[in-house]
């Protein structure tokens, strides 16, 4: 339907070759999509964050440059 918004739109995650390969092997272990899988793998972290309310260490975060 044109002009019909998506109540969620997707959003994209984005990953390494190497980090691709490893959830897409991880999806077809578990005989879901890989997009099924990340969708898993985030509501769980959520959920054990939420559970546990401890105070999230991030390293290493590599940010793509914004395109001027």
């Amino acid at each position: 339907m044109p002009g019909r918004k998506n109540a969620n739109p997707p959003i994209s995650v984005y990953f390494t070759r190497e980090e691709r390969q490893e959830v897409q092997e991880l999806a077809d272990l578990a005989g879901i999509s890989r997009g099924s899988f990340i969708q898993y793998g985030i509501r769980y972290f959520v959920a054990e964050y939420k559970k546990n309310k401890k105070v999230l260490k991030v390293e290493n975060i590599q940010v793509a440059a914004k395109p001027e």
